[in-house]
C-alpha cells in the first residue's frame, strides 16, 4: 500500500535486483557477516521482505486493484 500511495510502478527488475542489493548492503557493507549465523539470517529475512513487498506490488498492479484504489482516493477528496 505504501508503494502504491507513493505512485510506484512495478518493474520486474525490482523483484529480482532489490532483494539482492538489500542482502549485499546489509551483509557486506553493514558488516552483518560479523554476527555469524544470526547476521546471515537477518540479511536473508530482510531480502525476503523486500522481495515480498515488490511481489505484492506486482500482484496489486496485475489484479487491477491499483486502479480501484486510485479511484477511491480521487473520490474521497
Amino acid at each position: 500500500k505504501d508503494l502504491l500511495a507513493k505512485g510506484s510502478d512495478f518493474r520486474f527488475i525490482d523483484l529480482i535486483v532489490r532483494p539482492m542489493v538489500t542482502f549485499v548492503k546489509m551483509y557486506v557493507f553493514k558488516r552483518g557477516f560479523l554476527d555469524g549465523l544470526q547476521g546471515f539470517m537477518l540479511c536473508v529475512f530482510s531480502a525476503s521482505y523486500v522481495f515480498t513487498k515488490y511481489a505484492k506490488l506486482w500482484e496489486a498492479t496485475r489484479s487491477g486493484r491499483i486502479n480501484s484504489e486510485k479511484q477511491t482516493d480521487l473520490n474521497s477528496h
